[in-house]
């Protein structure tokens, strides 16, 4: 009786910490969504300058050491082509803050999405520096209108820490895998 009480015990324990860690994971997401939301204080329909966004892609990338990559995605016809970047700021593997190639994403469906006032976080995607996410938002004026849509690639860098410090017992650990059951984070 006192085994069974202490494997359900143990059991609970691994429960509430892998609740605890989903949490963190689901909180650093939040956040970083959080701190992407735009909206701008035009009382009319008016797109940003053109200034003004490398300004704010500027900021976004220095404060959030996340965010690799971020663009402003055009949705105002005739001010600039529907579904084209307008501004894009890139991290570069030495931390410097480039402009990047403008990119066409018309037919992305994470922008259609955005088009239609939807937040869109995409698949996991992995790459030599390790697995990313892709995460696109609206852009509001005053009156709720969308005068933009911003597109972000985003690192698991923080997930991958929290995981690497959540430890079950002598041996145990937690691991995070995507919707197809690939492992995106493990210690």
């Amino acid at each position: 009786l006192v085994d069974l009480t202490h494997e359900r015990d143990v059991a609970d324990l691994e429960h509430t910490l892998a609740r605890q860690v989903a949490n963190e994971i689901k909180g650093t997401f939040d956040n970083t969504k959080a701190g992407l939301t735009i909206s701008y204080t035009f009382d009319t329909f008016a797109p940003i300058s053109f200034t003004d966004q490398h300004a704010v892609l500027n900021e976004f990338v220095r404060g959030n050491t996340t965010i690799e990559d971020v663009s402003f995605v055009c949705t105002t016809a005739p001010f600039c082509t529907v579904g084209v970047e307008t501004a894009r700021i890139t991290r570069s593997q030495d931390g410097a803050f480039l402009k990047g190639a403008l990119r066409n994403l018309r037919t992305n469906d994470s922008f259609v999405s955005a088009q239609k006032g939807e937040v869109s976080v995409g698949a996991v995607a992995f790459s030599e520096a390790g697995p990313r996410i892709t995460i696109t938002l609206p852009v509001y004026n005053q009156p709720q209108q969308i005068i933009a849509v911003l597109f972000g690639t985003i690192t698991l860098d923080t997930i991958q820490e929290t995981v690497a410090k959540s430890i079950l017992g002598e041996t145990g650990y937690v691991y995070v895998v995507d919707g197809a059951g690939r492992i995106i984070a493990h210690p």
